[in-house]
C-alpha cells in the first residue's frame, strides 16, 4: 500500500508540473514584496548586522555570570542605543562562562566612557588583559557589501555563460539562473520574516547557496536534456533521488551545525544554509523541472 501511494504521488507531480510550478512563482511573488516593502520603509531590502554597519566593540574576559538579556538592556539604557548585541563567551567544554562581547551601533563612543561603565556593572578593575576595545567604522562594511554584490552579479553572468557553452541552447541558462536568483530572494525575505540580519557570516553563506543551488539545477538539467539512457521520467526520478539525498544529508549537517555550535557566527552561516537548501529544494523541483520540461518536450526529448 505505501509503495503504491508514493508510486501515485510521484505520477502526479510528475505529470502535474506545469500546475507545480505556481507554488515558487507565488513565493518568489510574496519574498519580493517583503524585500520591496523593507525598502520602502526603512531604506534597506533587508537589516544589515553591525559587522557591516559599523560600531564600537569591546570584551571583557570574566567568569562572572550575567544573563544576556540584562547585559543588553543595561548597556542600551546607559548608552541610549537600541543597537546593541551582547553575546556570552563560553567554555566549548565546562560551558561556563568566560567573558562578553558587546558590539555597539555608535561610532562616537569612547574607551574613557566606556570603561568606568563596565568596571561599575561588572565589577572589575579593567586592564589590557581582560578588556578589548575597538570602533569599526562603517565604510568597511560598507566596502564588504559593495564587493558581495559585484561578486554576485559577476557570478550569475559566468553561471549563464558556462550553462550556455555546456548547454549549447540559453533556455536552460536563463532557467537556472532564475532558479538560483529565487533561491537568494527567498532566503533574504525568509531571514527579514524571523528577523535575522545579514552579516559577514551571512554573505559568505548566500554565495555557498548560489554555488550549491546551481549544482543542483545543472544535475537536473543534464538528465533532462542531455542523458539519453531511459524515458524522460525515469531520468527525472533518478535525477530527483540524488537530489533528494543530497539536500537531506545538507540539512542534517546544517542543523546539526546550528543546534551544537556557540559560536554566533557558526549559528549564523547554518541558519542561512539550513534556509537555503530548503529553498533550493522548492525551487528547483518545483520551478526549474518546470521550466526545463517544457523545453524538453518541445524538443521530443521526454
Amino acid at each position: 500500500m505505501s509503495e503504491g501511494f508514493w508510486d501515485k504521488a510521484w505520477d502526479k507531480f510528475y505529470r502535474n508540473y506545469k500546475k507545480t510550478m505556481i507554488i515558487p512563482i507565488l513565493l518568489l511573488i510574496a519574498s519580493s514584496a517583503v524585500l520591496v516593502n523593507n525598502f520602502l520603509t526603512t531604506g534597506e531590502f533587508i537589516g544589515l548586522d553591525l559587522s557591516l554597519k559599523g560600531g564600537v566593540y569591546f570584551t571583557v574576559s570574566t567568569e562572572k555570570d550575567f544573563q544576556v538579556q540584562e547585559l543588553t538592556d543595561w548597556i542600551s539604557a546607559e548608552l541610549g542605543t537600541d543597537e546593541a548585541d551582547v553575546r556570552k563567551l563560553t567554555n566549548a567544554l565546562t560551558q561556563s562562562p568566560e567573558g562578553y562581547s558587546f558590539r555597539l551601533g555608535l561610532t562616537d563612543i569612547t574607551r574613557e566612557q566606556i570603561i568606568p561603565l563596565v568596571s561599575q556593572k561588572f565589577g572589575l578593575e579593567l586592564t589590557d588583559e581582560n578588556f578589548s576595545f575597538g570602533i569599526q567604522g562603517s565604510e568597511l562594511g560598507e566596502s564588504f557589501f559593495s564587493d558581495f554584490l559585484k561578486i554576485i552579479i559577476v557570478s550569475f553572468i559566468l553561471m549563464g555563460l558556462v550553462i550556455f557553452y555546456f548547454f549549447k541552447k540559453w533556455a536552460p541558462s536563463v532557467s537556472i539562473v532564475f532558479s538560483t536568483l529565487a533561491d537568494v530572494i527567498l532566503v533574504l525575505a525568509v531571514m527579514s520574516i524571523i528577523g535575522a540580519k545579514l552579516s559577514l557570516g551571512a554573505l559568505g553563506a548566500i554565495l555557498t547557496i548560489i554555488g550549491y543551488s546551481s549544482n543542483s539545477d545543472v544535475l537536473l538539467a543534464t538528465h533532462i536534456l542531455k542523458r539519453k539512457d531511459g524515458s524522460g521520467e525515469v531520468r527525472v526520478k533518478r535525477a530527483f533521488k540524488t537530489e533528494l539525498t543530497n539536500e537531506a544529508a545538507a540539512l542534517v549537517a546544517f542543523s546539526i551545525m546550528y543546534f551544537l555550535s556557540n559560536i554566533p557566527i557558526i549559528k549564523q552561516i547554518s541558519l542561512v544554509l539550513c534556509i537555503g537548501v530548503v529553498a533550493d529544494l522548492i525551487n528547483t523541483w518545483f520551478m526549474g523541472r518546470g521550466l526545463l520540461m517544457r523545453l524538453a518536450e518541445k524538443e521530443g526529448l521526454l
